[in-house]
């Protein structure tokens, strides 16, 4: 991983950042839709139950925000920062070592929240092969997003913008 140059938007006075609220965002169903619980389902359907794993848990980003950087901004914050001393370490990568820049265009930040859907697992058996299933489910996400399974949570998008990179 490369070092990068963090600045603070609000101490660098950056007047284009605008926030909006997101709906919920269901991190289960996106990773199930992209195959990465493929072996988690499978080990569902081997103990007897349904390889919809969303029928029995929800794994979602809730109060979801979205902070954003027009590009106009992004490029002028990159023209006066780039050759500052905090970003010292970083620059020489770029030009020494032809490493590419990227700047940060937007964040989404919400609260992880993991729970057992209500209703599901009255049934003693079903709630015995739950509890069986559920601990491997909780070590694929956290391995997954690198992430804890309730707090805070952040998605950051990136979008290249080569600056003086060897080519």
């Amino acid at each position: 991983m490369e070092d990068l140059c963090v600045l603070e938007l609000s101490a660098d006075q950056i007047a284009g950042l605008s926030t909006k609220t997101l709906p919920d965002f269901d991190i289960l169903k996106e990773l199930d839709a992209d195959g990465a619980l493929s072996g988690i389902k499978t080990k569902a359907v081997d103990v007897g139950l349904s390889a919809n794993l969303e029928k029995y848990y929800s794994y979602k980003l809730t109060n979801v925000q979205s902070a954003t950087i027009s590009l106009v901004d992004a490029e002028n914050l990159f023209d006066s920062q780039a050759f500052r001393s905090k970003c010292k370490g970083w620059r020489k990568n770029v030009d020494n070592l032809g490493f590419a820049a990227y700047q940060v265009l937007s964040v989404t930040m919400g609260d992880l929240e993991f729970a057992r859907r209500s209703g599901v697992g009255a049934d003693a058996e079903v709630s015995a092969k739950l509890a069986e299933l559920e601990p491997e489910l909780k070590a694929e996400l956290k391995r997954t997003y690198s992430s804890t399974l309730s707090g805070k949570g952040l998605v950051v998008s990136f979008k290249p913008l080569p600056r003086g990179t060897k080519g």
